[in-house]
């Protein structure tokens, strides 16, 4: 009655032959699976005594050059509303010179890729909203990058100042290579 049963659906019997190539206990990698997520957040940039351990996460909407909305990986349900610590870029809300720029440059760089965030001594600001250091990898701290290529402002946050002056110095060499809003907006 069953056979008859798969048969009426359309489904074949199941061979019960072990294949001796299979490997159950490894997926198949189908190459949709974001390497990041693999990566061992030990080796990107941190603050000693963070408030939170790091978290990889996708990011699911830009809403300036320092704000976005990231979806948590292992529980997809949970969005956290992440402000980018230690920089400043200028306000979409009031036009500001360089505003959209920036707001574009990190979508360029962002928008629906997994991240990973790292932490200062205090995670949340006044606004509830989760205060990080957001990497694409070792090499790519998206916060100094900003910075670095002239969409941000170095923004000291305290507590979390461990990047402070690496952040000032990114800032002087935008300036003086007029990188970014330096050339258009100051």
């Amino acid at each position: 009655m069953v056979v008859l049963l798969v048969a009426c659906i359309g489904g074949d019997p199941v061979d019960s032959t072990p294949d001796s190539t299979a490997d159950s206990s490894t997926p198949e990698d189908t190459g949709s699976r974001d390497p990041l997520r693999d990566l061992d957040p030990s080796v990107l940039d941190a603050a000693s005594s963070p408030c939170r351990e790091p978290i990889a996460m996708k990011v699911t909407e830009i809403h300036d050059g320092d704000t976005a909305t990231m979806q948590n990986l292992e529980t997809i349900w949970l969005t956290e509303k992440v402000r980018f610590v230690g920089i400043d870029t200028p306000e979409l809300s009031g036009s500001e010179c360089w505003s959209r720029d920036a707001t574009d440059a990190l979508k360029d760089k962002l928008d629906g890729k997994v991240v990973w965030l790292t932490f200062g001594r205090e995670c949340e600001d006044q606004y509830d909203r989760t205060l990080a250091y957001v990497h694409r990898g070792e090499d790519e701290f998206i916060n100094m990058d900003m910075v670095r290529e002239g969409h941000a402002f170095s923004f000291p946050y305290e507590p979390n100042t461990t990047f402070e002056s690496r952040f000032e110095a990114a800032e002087s060499a935008a300036k003086s290579e007029n990188a970014g809003m330096w050339a258009d907006c100051y």
